[in-house]
């Protein structure tokens, strides 16, 4: 093999390795960020300028050290600071991880790589003509073994990383900056070993793995141990996020069981309304009965005007066509009045829905709360619209409120509060029953109305 063929192959094994960081790159991606986080045009856009900028330095710069890890790191900044802002904490954590896992495969096969090439080397023959041939293409051996030790040691890395993320989460900025401590310390080990790995001086190569041949297994060993402290922090993040979801959902539940409690309490208080109105009632009707046979006829008229107030106290203002949305509608209704807010409702319940009406309810109940919330702190004309609108195999409830304040910020669809308790949860808790039925939620300020519309899908019609 000549000199002119082995350069070749030399490129070959370093666009290889190019490569290899260039699949990194784009399965941590598909293993760490959110399938809604970044489109997918986005994505292949920075992983191609990431290829493109590595594929340059490479043949420009014959000794890129530290500068692919500069200009990577400002290509991340410039593609998400400004949009996708609340993912760049997760993208940096995979720029460090990225240069790690490839670092640590590094920092594993360096020292490997010379019992290999020592072993190859000592079998050539220099006194023979053709020795300088020998080298080419025992070196050309050399490194068919290492590329294929690259590939095996970074999948290796990823199917572990990828078995233990078993769910795509967001990062703050305090865990992307805990988690990439490995990740730090494994790139820094890298640049410093190839600094000192061959050193040239004045007649001879010092070459550091020979000078201590234990360091051979010492390094791989810390290799290991980096790659496993990068592995224990994931798990603890995993698990970490694991139970904030299960704390958000016990709120959800705790909300869910506060609202039933408090419409089983006013239903059983409006129930025993009607018993003791029933009970009073043939007290009542002797009365009458007695008023009638003295034939007083204006104590009569009296009595019965007293009377049909009391009946109208204890009957609904609305009537949607369904019990327990009668309750909150009502409950709702009074409140809103008490604080001096117009309430407006055209709500009829169909019985054709397929939607039960306690999720009706939940829905309902989270709205009107948030729609008398902001009529109280903002607005001198203070009225609320309930509407229920059913069309083809949709059902629609939408709550509108006059409102002057503005929503400039929006996470995940929904305006961002910075009130504690149940307020926020509120809307997360409509936002997944509208997911339930296969339907969303959608909030508008226009013309001094905020519109919050909840379109379900009617399953029995799909």
């Amino acid at each position: 093999m000549t000199e002119a063929t082995f350069q070749i192959i030399q490129k070959i094994y370093e666009l290889t390795l190019i490569l290899i960081q260039l699949e990194i790159i784009v399965s941590l991606f598909f293993i760490f960020v959110p399938n809604e986080g970044i489109t997918i045009r986005k994505r292949n856009l920075f992983i191609a300028t990431i290829s493109v900028e590595r594929l340059v330095i490479s043949f420009v710069t014959a000794e890129t050290k530290g500068v692919f890890l500069v200009i990577s790191a400002v290509t991340v900044l410039l593609f998400f600071y400004k949009r996708d802002r609340e993912m760049l904490p997760l993208l940096v954590y995979l720029y460090f991880l990225w240069n790690s896992i490839f670092s640590i495969c590094f920092i594993f096969t360096g020292f490997l790589s010379d019992s290999i090439s020592d072993f190859l080397l000592e079998r050539i023959d220099y006194a023979s003509g053709d020795a300088m041939e020998s080298v080419y293409n025992q070196l050309t051996i050399w490194i068919v073994i290492m590329a294929f030790i690259y590939v095996v040691c970074v999948t290796f890395e990823l199917v572990i990383v990828k078995r233990i993320v078993r769910k795509k989460y967001l990062m703050t900025v305090k865990q992307a900056g805990l988690l990439s401590v490995y990740s730090v310390v494994a790139v820094l080990m890298m640049y410093m070993l190839s600094e000192i790995s061959i050193i040239p001086l004045d007649k001879e190569v010092f070459i550091f793995s020979e000078q201590d041949i234990g360091i051979r297994i010492k390094l791989p060993v810390m290799a290991v141990l980096l790659f496993l402290g990068q592995l224990s922090g994931v798990v603890l993040w995993q698990e970490f996020q694991k139970l904030k979801e299960q704390e958000l959902e016990n709120q959800k539940i705790i909300a869910s069981t506060n609202y039933a409690k408090k419409y089983i309490e006013d239903l059983d208080s409006y129930h025993t309304k009607i018993r003791i109105l029933r009970h009073d009632m043939a007290g009542k009707l002797m009365t009458l009965r007695g008023l009638i046979e003295s034939h007083s006829n204006e104590e009569v008229i009296e009595y019965l005007s007293q009377m049909g107030i009391e009946l109208n106290s204890t009957m609904h203002k609305f009537n949607t066509g369904n019990a327990l949305i009668d309750v909150i509608v009502n409950e709702k209704s009074a409140l809103a009045e008490e604080k001096g807010i117009l309430f407006e409702s055209d709500f009829l319940w169909s019985n054709v829905i397929s939607i039960p009406p306690y999720d009706i309810g939940v829905i309902m109940t989270n709205l009107l709360d948030n729609a008398i919330t902001e009529c109280m702190e903002y607005n001198h004309e203070r009225r609320i619209i309930l509407r229920g609108i059913k069309k083809d195999s949709f059902f629609i409830v939408e709550v509108k409120n006059t409102f002057t304040g503005t929503i400039t910020k929006f996470d995940d669809g929904l305006p961002v509060t910075t009130k504690s308790g149940e307020h926020g949860l509120g809307l997360k808790s409509v936002k997944q029953i509208a997911e339930k039925y296969f339907g969303g939620i959608t909030i508008e300020n226009k013309d001094g109305w905020c519109s919050a519309m909840v379109m379900l899908q009617n399953l029995d019609q799909l």
